[in-house]
């Protein structure tokens, strides 16, 4: 959990007093999955779209790439399978589902404020890049397992925002965009929170893509790759990639903390709390608690 916000309370009517934090909170808490190149880009309306054709102009309509018509229902099957305290928000229209219209960012979750006559009430948002779906410098659009796990990400974000009060999230935002360290720890944290939702609601019919940890890693490994990162020169941005890798967990971490929240749910609590900060330390965690498995017990 961010240090800024609170353990989540039922969430009443806010007043009116506390709307002026609505700009605020929608551009300084703005927690996003990096930002795939620097041009800027025009308001979009989601279309129905076949699946992306691909270089040679032969359409794929069998495979396994991520069209915007999948977001809406992903985040549909994803609320009502491993994020229930989050069904009656999204049946009472208070999650949205949005395109960026100025930042060049993959995806993101923001808390907003809208205004009624008595009161003001938090809704929230997932925005997404419609260009996820598109190829862009020959590498292929993201797949419906990559869109699987970056949007489980999206919605355990919202799952903290849940109920806290604007002032928390506005000073939550402030620190976000301030302290490297901490934005990294947070984002860690929620990839963690993602994978133990995934465990604790885990369903035994999913389909092929419905999986968080691998949708996690095929996501990154997807968002990694150099022609998703270059400049306006065609070169690759190194330090954007090595940054995004501090800050979120990658491949092998995913495998290893996912194995720890299936194998010891004891854990849990503590791996969201205080994530591993890279691989060797969580393979150190691994480590312990194997060694603990393996030691003799004492009566």
């Amino acid at each position: 959990m961010h240090p800024y916000l609170k353990p989540a309370r039922h969430e009443g009517s806010i007043p009116r007093i506390l709307a002026h934090f609505t700009i605020s909170a929608q551009l300084l808490f703005s927690c996003t999955e990096g930002k795939p190149h620097s041009q800027p880009m025009q308001s979009h309306t989601p279309h129905m779209a076949k699946a992306p054709p691909e270089p040679n102009g032969v359409q794929t309509p069998d495979s396994d790439y991520a069209t915007e018509t999948d977001v809406r229902p992903f985040l549909d099957a994803l609320i009502h399978r491993q994020y229930p305290r989050l069904r009656g928000y999204w049946s009472n229209g208070r999650i949205h589902v949005e395109t960026f219209s100025e930042y060049p960012r993959l995806f993101a979750a923001r808390p907003s404020v809208v205004n009624s006559v008595r009161s003001a009430k938090v809704h929230y948002t997932v925005y997404y890049d419609p260009r996820n779906f598109q190829w862009m410098n020959g590498h292929p659009p993201m797949s419906k397992k990559a869109l699987w796990g970056v949007l489980a990400h999206e919605l355990a974000h919202i799952q903290e925002y849940v109920g806290q009060p604007i002032s928390s999230l506005v000073r939550a935002g402030k620190a976000y965009v301030r302290n490297g360290h901490s934005l990294a720890r947070y984002e860690r944290s929620t990839d963690v929170r993602a994978l133990v939702h995934a465990h604790r609601y885990r369903t035994h019919n999913a389909l092929v893509h419905e999986n968080v940890a691998e949708g996690l890693v095929a996501f990154r490994h997807w968002v990694d790759a150099p022609e998703r990162n270059q400049n306006k020169r065609g070169k690759t941005h190194e330090k954007k990639r090595q940054l995004r890798r501090e800050r979120y967990l990658f491949q092998e971490e995913i495998t290893v903390i996912d194995r720890l929240i299936q194998g010891y749910p004891e854990l849990w609590k503590r791996l969201i709390g205080d994530p591993p900060m890279n691989l060797k330390e969580a393979q150190a965690l691994a480590q312990r608690a194997k060694q603990r498995d393996e030691s003799p017990t004492t009566e």
